[in-house]
């Protein structure tokens, strides 16, 4: 879908995903329409599977907090679960985590690198 501007350029939403799942899509959709309503966020924004693909998803849901202390003990858990999903035969490409802050994603990619993933 393409939004033109008087001042000469487009918008394009590129909502077509080759990487994900059916079913992750599905997830990170509805936590967008819930998590970014307030920003316009619209069902025209759902990002669509290139492929058939099904899969499994799973939600874990961590506490949101201010204490940088226990959010980044939270994103440690997190981490732990991931690792215990990776050593029960998962592959650790098919797993996809959503944080709501960029410096989380930081502190958890850390978290899984100590844990060797």
């Amino acid at each position: 879908m393409a939004e033109y501007h008087e001042q000469g350029f487009s918008k394009i939403l590129l909502t077509t995903n080759r990487r994900s799942k059916k079913s992750i899509l599905a997830l990170s959709n509805l936590v967008s329409k819930y998590s970014l309503s307030a920003q316009g966020y619209e069902k025209e924004h759902d990002l669509k599977p290139f492929g058939d693909d099904d899969g499994r998803t799973a939600l874990w849901i961590g506490e949101e907090n201010n204490d940088e202390s226990k959010n980044n003990n939270n994103l440690k858990i997190s981490a732990y679960g991931v690792a215990d999903l990776v050593k029960k035969g998962r592959e650790a490409k098919d797993i996809v985590i959503l944080v709501r802050r960029i410096k989380s994603a930081g502190l958890i990619k850390e978290h899984l690198r100590i844990l060797g993933i």
